[in-house]
């Protein structure tokens, strides 16, 4: 497990730091509403030079980000409002989870459930001195 702890005046470094001990694939981002998961993943999918890092994809479950080239650089994912695990399956998860890209993933709880690929459980809890502590787990089912 590895630990990071930053303001959210240094995301880019936080960002970076993700990038670097996460393992490309599949992240879990897990935290209480209003910790700054979109936040940081929005930072994340800059520093992977998208284009445009765009808002939380909460009305349309899943936003892809694109570089300058056209070439996919990340997914992003909100399953805040599905259900049922079986949900994932009709919007394509496993195309998602196999495609060797980044795949950003809130409410990953149901994801989780189904997840039989290697993924990284990223976890924010927020500090007393409203700093975030970032946890990194590589979670293999």
């Amino acid at each position: 497990m590895k630990a990071h702890t930053y303001h959210l005046n240094d995301l880019n470094h936080s960002a970076q730091w993700l990038l670097a001990h996460a393992r490309k694939g599949v992240v879990c981002l897990s935290a209480p509403m209003g910790t700054g998961k979109t936040t940081l993943v929005k930072a994340v999918i800059t520093q992977l030079g998208a284009v445009d890092p765009g808002n939380s994809p909460s009305f349309g479950l899943i936003n892809p980000y694109v570089n300058a080239q056209d070439e996919t650089v990340a997914y992003h994912m909100d399953l805040y409002r599905l259900k049922h695990s079986s949900e994932l399956w009709e919007i394509g998860w496993e195309e998602y989870a196999e495609s060797g890209i980044w795949v950003f993933v809130e409410w990953p709880e149901l994801a989780i459930e189904i997840m039989d690929h290697p993924y990284t459980l990223a976890k924010i809890s927020q500090n007393p001195d409203q700093s975030r502590t970032l946890t990194l787990e590589y979670v293999q089912p």
